[in-house]
């Protein structure tokens, strides 16, 4: 449910999605993203403090040295892909909010477009509108300024009034100690660059100067076929080849990965790693010229496919298969078209 808008304020007037809310009483949301390109700040009228729960399935906290370990934010900027749960305290005058999800496009200023998913926020017991004005913005002062999570940037222009946090400095994995104890050795660590080689036109996606190919038989009764590709790609630093990238892994090892989003270059280094409670989360952004460090334990036998969730840069090649264990692990039939037999069973 939603409307479209034909201007920045005239929609078409489609009926919205209600959620009704009584006063006093808290909520907790989950938002996801199911779209393919473009990321969103999720924000509710009239209502400036969220506190943000999970991302991912994943409790988070605060950690800044606050009187509160509760993250709270005006907004959060939501990827293809993610997930957050906050909590919302119906403390505001009794009516009708918008509860909005913009995307971050710049629009320039002669274009006349609004591009944003809405729902209805709705204090039970007071008047009902069908369909609301477009929402007015919170407001965000020198002395109160608003504070957005997870910005793939490191601040906003000077007079907005908004502040950014992120997962490196103000995100915490809530009670995950003991789980990275099982990754806080690594026997290796690879370097895996996501980025378009040049300009974004004439170049394709890739990872580590690697265009992917998608098999044209399944992935999982080929795995040693395919990874075999990239042998013959004529790949080379300077050179985007083209071809179904592997990397194998070996079972029940900690690895670290570092991920990069350089357009033209390879990362060979390591700055500092959040080794206290990181974050646990299994889609992240990576900013342009940014990069992420994430550690794993290759628990999960099989290929894994590894991939932007921009839709559009998959369909690039910004994507690749991370295989855990050996190839033989995973069933080879000599008939790639063979069809699993379905067995019945009478006791049934």
């Amino acid at each position: 449910m939603g409307r479209f808008y034909k201007t920045k304020s005239v929609s078409n007037e489609s009926q919205l999605q209600v959620f009704e809310i009584e006063e006093s009483k808290p909520y907790l949301f989950r938002v996801i993203n199911a779209a393919t390109l473009y990321p969103f700040r999720v924000f509710i009228e009239g209502h400036p403090t969220l506190t943000i729960e999970a991302s991912d399935g994943h409790d988070i906290v605060n950690d800044v040295h606050t009187a509160s370990d509760k993250l709270d934010v005006e907004s959060f900027i939501i990827y293809p892909g993610e997930r957050f749960d906050f909590t919302l305290r119906a403390e505001q005058e009794p009516r009708s909010y918008l509860f909005v999800a913009e995307t971050l496009e710049v629009l320039g200023s002669s274009v006349d477009e609004y591009h944003a998913a809405e729902a209805i926020l709705h204090y039970a017991n007071t008047p009902y509108i069908a369909n609301p004005q477009k929402a007015t913005s919170n407001r965000c002062s020198p002395s109160r300024p608003c504070i957005t999570f997870n910005c793939p940037f490191l601040y906003y222009p000077l007079g907005t009034n908004r502040i950014c946090w992120n997962f490196d400095k103000q995100a915490y994995g809530k009670d995950t100690e003991s789980l990275f104890k099982e990754v806080y050795n690594v026997s290796k660590t690879l370097f895996f660059n996501f980025g378009f080689n040049g300009d974004l036109e004439f170049n394709p996606g890739s990872v580590n100067g690697h265009q992917f190919v998608f098999p044209a038989e399944p992935i999982l009764y080929r795995s040693y076929d395919a990874a075999r590709g990239c042998e013959k790609a004529k790949c080379g630093q300077d050179n985007v080849c083209q071809c179904t990238l592997y990397e194998r892994v070996k079972k029940d090892v900690a690895y670290q990965l570092v991920l990069s989003n350089i357009g033209d270059g390879h990362p060979n280094s390591i700055p500092g790693i959040k080794l206290r409670n990181p974050p646990m989360k299994d889609t992240i952004v990576i900013s342009s010229g940014g990069y992420v460090i994430i550690r794993l334990k290759a628990s999960n036998p099989g290929p894994w496919f590894f991939h932007s969730q921009v839709d559009l840069h998959t369909t690039f090649g910004m994507a690749m298969v991370l295989h855990v264990g050996p190839y033989s692990a995973s069933p080879m039939l000599e008939n790639s078209q063979t069809c699993w037999i379905s067995k019945t069973y009478s006791n049934w």
